[in-house]
């Protein structure tokens, strides 16, 4: 900061966003520290533990580890995703869309969860920018088919699919005029995947299969309401 020429500097926005990110990192880790000591305090005469607080500072430690993980890796700060349909000469237009309209609000929910700052342009196609630790890194796998499957008490239904597509987040701040305009740039210029993520199957049997990291799972509900990647971590061990 002491160097004057740093503000000329080409690099200057990836040197400042990465500061930012271990000094939001030391903050998450004094929280954390702040839950364990709450939580040594709410143990009773029998040796439990507020349920509460173990919950919360598991979260906590999670959160951290990904910030870790984001500073040591260079990893980008903030993603663009977008969801749009894509299909295959099957399926109809308006169940498209709202199958598009739930794997987004899946999105929207693991942010949330997970304590991130999201941001969202309107549009044909909603645009979401996400920051937070590991936000780019995990959304980056998630970048592919997502396809929705009939159930075994669906077989009328059809066959689904969405198409996400993730890119990093322009550093710097952009103009509110052009903003959707280069973020949606952004993404166009990104690789476009169309590798199966995952199978959803909904109805009496509901099954989510992943096919990047190989894990099976009868929480459909608990997938599309955000851990996903809580579920795919558990599934690997």
């Amino acid at each position: 900061m002491n160097d004057a020429t740093i503000w000329s500097r080409k690099d200057r926005h990836e040197v400042f966003a990465r500061y930012a990110l271990m000094d939001r990192v030391k903050a998450a880790l004094k929280t954390a520290e702040s839950l364990r000591e709450r939580l040594d305090k709410s143990r009773d005469g029998k040796g439990a533990y507020s349920g509460e607080l173990v919950a919360r500072l598991a979260r906590q430690l999670h959160v951290v580890s990904q910030g870790v993980e984001d500073a040591l890796s260079g990893a980008p700060v903030e993603a663009v995703l977008v969801v749009e349909a894509a299909l295959d000469g099957s399926g109809d237009v308006p169940e498209a869309r709202v199958w598009c309209a739930q794997v987004m609000q899946m999105y929207r929910a693991w942010a949330a969860k997970r304590a991130m700052q999201v941001n969202e342009h309107s549009g044909p196609s909603p645009i979401l920018t996400i920051s937070g630790f590991g936000a780019y890194r995990c959304l980056a796998e998630e970048a592919g088919l997502h396809v929705l499957e009939p159930g075994e008490d669906e077989e009328a239904s059809p066959r689904l699919i969405a198409r996400v597509r993730v890119a990093a987040a322009p550093l710097g701040d952009l103009p509110a005029a052009s903003a959707l305009k280069v973020l949606r740039q952004t993404l166009d210029d990104a690789p476009s995947s169309n590798a199966i993520v995952r199978r959803y199957r909904g109805g009496q049997s509901p099954l989510v299969r992943d096919a990047k990291k190989s894990w099976r799972s009868g929480k459909f509900a608990a997938v599309l309401g955000g851990d996903f990647d809580l579920i795919g971590a558990v599934a690997a061990r």
